[in-house]
Parts: C-alpha cells; sequence; structure tokens
C-alpha cells in the first residue's frame, strides 16, 4: 500500500465576508474566499505580482468559533486539505470544485492591529510592541 499524503498551508487575507449557516443536520459550516498576494523576480529582471483565490470550508466547532473572529480583510493562517467534490450546475453540467477544509484558523492581526485598521489607522507594528509606549519614546526623546 502506498502512502498518501494531502496538507495546505496558506497566508493571506480574507477576501469575502464569512458565510455561516447549519446544514439540515445541524452541523455549522463556515466558507469564505481566501486571497493570497505573492511577487517574483522574472529572467529579464521584472517583477511580476500574482494573486491566486481559494474557496475555504470550516466544520463544526472551527466554524462556530472563526465566525466570531473572521471578517473581510483579515489575515489569517490556514491550515487544511485539499478536497474535491462534483457539484451540478442549473445548466446540467457537472463540474469539480476543489476546495480547502480547513483544520486550523489563526488570525494574524493582534487586538491592536485590528483596532487601528476599524480606527483607519495605517500603521504597521510587530505584536511585540505597544503602540502607545512606542509614540511616547518617539514624542519625548
Amino acid at each position: 500500500m502506498s502512502r498518501c499524503f494531502n496538507k495546505v498551508i496558506l497566508i493571506g487575507f480574507v477576501a469575502s465576508e464569512p458565510e455561516y449557516k447549519k446544514a439540515n443536520n445541524g452541523v455549522s459550516i463556515l466558507t469564505f474566499r481566501l486571497l493570497t498576494l505573492e511577487s517574483y523576480k522574472t529572467a529579464d529582471g521584472r517583477i511580476v505580482d500574482r494573486s491566486d483565490w481559494f474557496s475555504i470550508v470550516a466544520w463544526r466547532n472551527l466554524a462556530d468559533v472563526s465566525k466570531k473572529i473572521l471578517k473581510k480583510g483579515t489575515k489569517v493562517f490556514i491550515e487544511g486539505v485539499l478536497r474535491s467534490r462534483d457539484v451540478q450546475l442549473k445548466n446540467g453540467d457537472k463540474v469539480q470544485k476543489i476546495e480547502i477544509v480547513a483544520e486550523n484558523i489563526l488570525t494574524l492581526e493582534g487586538k491592536r492591529q485590528t483596532k487601528l485598521k476599524e480606527n483607519k489607522d495605517i500603521i504597521s507594528i510587530g505584536d511585540d510592541i505597544e503602540l502607545p509606549d512606542f509614540l511616547e519614546e518617539i514624542d519625548n526623546p
């Protein structure tokens, strides 16, 4: 028997408002789109930006917790597995949909960064720096 491995790790931004619902059997489901961005240099020295979009699905407790902390624009770490399923379109055609079933979701924004974003401040600092202390040091040399 051959061994197989299916694991996905992504860091990106929640690109759509997460949609939360309960299945007929009461199981919680949270779905959203994830945007990842990367830049790379081509052989001729040009810098090219690339974006990829992923469908994310979280189930049960992970869905319940994630609905409280995720919103469009949140930077997140996603760990999960790739899953494919057949979907029938309205015109009758069947297509295969590939999505990432999340096993772990972590926000990469501290409370301070989230609060700054809400205040329309665009200051990006490390989580280990306390903003009020940092500003006081600058203001009072």
